[in-house]
């Protein structure tokens, strides 16, 4: 069973047998947060963020290293990473971050390939491979 999230006054409207322009992967068992939907998608905030247990407020001043691919890295091409508007019928103009600009090491490696290589090394994908650990809550 597929299982995407979305806002509660978008699910009547949107076809979930097929593929959903939006939403977002989330790979780091160290990170916690609640999702607050507010009012409407302008509204809507993460809080009570952690890494590893630690507030994320308290680590203002670290530098963090952060794997993305070259697609969002380059800006998406017309999605929300290089600081245009967020599309695939998000309403309100929400401008999305510019990752563009950041400073950035190639590695080299192609992420499809990496997912891969770790599926295999894990043997494979089962039906339950989708934990609930509390890593997102929803408000």
């Amino acid at each position: 069973m597929k299982q995407s999230l979305v806002r509660p006054e978008e699910a009547d409207a949107l076809d979930f047998s097929g593929f959903i322009s939006r939403g977002f992967l989330h790979f780091s068992d160290g990170l916690r947060y609640r999702l607050v939907l507010g009012d409407t998608v302008a509204d809507a905030r993460a809080e009570d963020i952690t890494l590893h247990g630690q507030p994320l407020d308290s680590m203002s001043e670290r530098q963090f290293r952060v794997a993305f691919n070259s697609y969002v890295r380059l800006g998406g091409f017309s999605e929300a990473w290089n600081g245009k508007a967020i599309g695939a019928g998000v309403p309100g103009q929400i401008q999305g971050m510019d990752l563009r600009g950041l400073e950035y090491e190639e590695s080299g490696l192609v992420y499809r390939n990496e997912i891969i290589a770790q599926i295999r090394q894990d043997g494979g994908i089962s039906a339950n491979a989708a934990t609930l650990d509390g890593r997102l809550t929803v408000a």
